[in-house]
């Protein structure tokens, strides 16, 4: 699957940026502490490279602990709005590949991957990691999957609902299943693969949660679109219809729009039809895996 083509479409790039979750302080303490304890010294650190960075989520957490930081992503798209959000001096950002980052060797402190390395080819991804981090240098990989949602109404949080609201939001987004099943497996499995695969006993997994409360319906449907695997089921279906019609606007792929699918039966289960989107609130928490390693040694 050639995942450049998802994330690099204007539309999904813009809707990445305004609606994916960004990390808390806690992921980031986490991740300091524990290079605090391989290195034996705290922040700032010299050179931190963040890949697969999106438009910046991650970057913008920890720049501030780093003298330099690097940021690439294989989207040009990414690239660009991460770059028209930088505000900082020593953040650079470039388009490249994970498995081949122009850095010299053992000169990283820090590794980061945030919500893109079920996506890297891992044996080429490991290779390079034992090839550019310090003997005291750490790979810290993070990522999150399906969020669980809550309605609340009149004030009142429908935990009986979760399960509901969260299978619902989990069957349109996979709606017709055009994506990359390897990739979402291990999202779902809490990067368990990853971590066992990582060669050095020196590692540890972590998880942390990343509460919204009362996001909107829209905020959902936004979050929906900013997906791979919803983008993905909506250029099937564009490429299906223009081969049979010559040509595909935006009125014939209406009908095949997952996020309305998903608003239409929320609405219907909380009674709530009349209602605009932006009127009916969840409560929207992420679990949010960390795998943390350093010491990575790999066979010639």
């Amino acid at each position: 699957m050639n995942l450049r083509r998802y994330y690099e479409s204007d539309f999904i790039t813009s809707e990445y940026y305004k609606f994916r979750p960004t990390y808390n302080n806690e992921i980031r303490d986490i991740i300091l502490e524990y290079l605090k304890q391989v290195t034996g010294k705290p922040p700032p650190y010299q050179l931190m490279v963040d890949v697969g960075c999106g438009s910046g989520q991650a970057t913008n957490l920890m720049a501030p602990y780093f003298k330099k930081v690097l940021a690439s992503d294989i989207s040009e798209n990414q690239i660009r709005i991460g770059k028209s959000q930088n505000k900082f001096d020593h953040v650079t950002y470039s388009v490249g590949r994970a498995e081949e980052i122009d850095v010299e060797d053992q000169s990283v402190d820090l590794l980061l991957s945030a919500t893109a390395a079920h996506w890297f080819d891992l044996s080429q991804f490991l290779k390079e990691s034992s090839r550019i981090l310090k003997p005291d240098g750490v790979l810290a990989v993070i990522g999150y999957c399906i969020p669980k949602v809550t309605p609340i109404t009149s004030k009142n949080i429908m935990s009986d609902l979760t399960d509901f609201c969260t299978k619902l939001l989990q069957k349109w987004m996979f709606f017709g299943e055009k994506f990359d099943r390897d990739g979402y497996d291990q999202s779902f499995s809490k990067y368990s693969k990853i971590f066992s695969s990582i060669p050095t006993q020196k590692k540890q997994r972590c998880e942390v949660a990343l509460v919204y409360e009362q996001k909107s319906l829209s905020y959902l449907k936004g979050r929906m679109r900013s997906s791979d695997c919803v983008q993905a089921y909506r250029e099937f279906k564009a490429n299906e219809i223009k081969e049979q019609n010559g040509n595909v606007t935006e009125e014939d792929l209406k009908p095949f729009d997952v996020t309305e699918h998903f608003g239409t039966e929320v609405k219907q289960k909380l009674c709530l039809e009349k209602s605009h989107d932006d009127e009916i609130k969840f409560n929207v928490v992420h679990d949010v895996s960390i795998v943390m390693a350093h010491k990575i040694m790999l066979d010639e």
